[in-house]
């Protein structure tokens, strides 16, 4: 168990608020971001690294509460915690702190919040808005399946974009209204399916 002052009550209290802090902010933040709600979303990068990003900060935000609300701030606290013993012989106080790292890991992907993303969001600029034409790019081998390559060309311009399979699938070969981006970190595109015109 680390060395800890903090009673249990107090333990479970400053997790339940530091949680609950944590996640309204995520909400706030990923309901700040209009022009990606609810619409297809195209990435620069691709979507599987988005997430793998979005695990760091995940990992960081929880190293940040293990410094600061539970006072494990040395590397042997936090190499104590880190080191979980067997399922029934685990102190609960260190259990609680994974508990918060479960939740905090949790949540954002039921409600399929990707941090990185809307980060990437907060300072944007408009590179385009009109008319795209969406296209297949055949890759092979391809890690997830559940994620595929799009080209997309407008004002003699050609992108690559990475996306959901079944966004990518409901936007190929048709011409679409859309947003092309300058995102914080790397360019991305978002097609409103209300604004879809025929092919």
């Amino acid at each position: 168990m680390p060395e800890n002052q903090l009673k249990y009550s107090q333990l479970i209290y400053r997790s339940l608020i530091f949680l609950l802090v944590a996640l309204v902010l995520l909400f706030i933040l990923a309901n700040s971001n209009n022009e990606i709600s609810g619409k297809y979303y195209f990435s620069k990068i691709r979507i599987t690294k988005t997430f793998i990003f979005h695990t760091l900060i995940i990992f960081s935000i929880w190293l940040l509460y293990l410094v600061f609300v539970t006072k494990d701030n040395s590397i042997n606290k936090i190499i104590n915690v880190v080191k979980l013993r067997g399922t029934f012989s685990t102190p609960k106080e260190i259990l609680i702190r994974w508990y918060v790292l479960f939740i905090l890991l949790v949540v954002p992907l039921i409600f399929s919040q990707n941090i990185i993303i809307y980060l990437n969001s907060l300072n944007s600029s408009l590179l385009y808005q009109g008319s795209i034409e969406a296209q297949s790019s055949i890759t092979k081998n391809e890690f997830d399946k559940r994620f595929s390559r799009i080209k997309i060309n407008y004002q003699n311009k050609e992108i690559e974009l990475f996306g959901n399979k079944n966004d990518v699938n409901n936007v190929i070969g048709k011409k679409v209204i859309g947003s092309i981006y300058q995102g914080l970190f790397y360019e991305y595109a978002v097609i409103d399916e209300k604004e879809n015109i025929k092919k």
